[in-house]
């Protein structure tokens, strides 16, 4: 679907993950990097619409040659499960580094989403007058 809709594209390159995949999407020299990233925006918004519902949707994130990440970190722990790891993760650890001059932060990938589940007795909101809406 980009190549039919993002201009001036070299190739493209994709990597699957646990729980998340990665695009790579280079293009030719003297492209116009801030067009072609919002039709890459674009495209991606409009593929949101046939997604399962509660996607994550895309984090796009602009790299050159002179922008690209010198520092990963993963993080792990005998104590914390996968969920909390992410949660101190997103909540702390991303927070701190933000702070630092310069520093363009993403937010922290894998690891486990939290969910929770609710298994609601329908007869018993029924008696107690909860109706669906219609």
């Amino acid at each position: 679907m980009l190549t039919a809709s993002v201009n001036n594209i070299e190739h493209i390159e994709s990597q699957s993950l646990a729980g998340v995949g990665v695009i790579r999407v280079y293009f030719h020299p003297g492209a116009q990097i801030a067009e072609a990233e919002a039709q890459v925006t674009a495209t991606c918004q409009t593929l949101l619409k046939i997604m399962p519902p509660g996607i994550t949707p895309p984090f796009i994130v602009r790299y050159s040659a002179t922008s690209v990440p010198v520092v990963q970190i993963a993080v792990s722990s005998d104590t914390l499960t996968e969920e909390q790891i992410l949660d101190y993760c997103a909540n702390f650890v991303i927070q701190q580094l933000g702070t630092v001059k310069g520093a363009r932060v993403p937010q922290p990938w894998g690891g486990k989403q939290r969910q929770i589940m609710v298994d609601l007795d329908q007869e018993a909101l029924y008696a107690r007058g909860c109706r669906p809406r219609t």
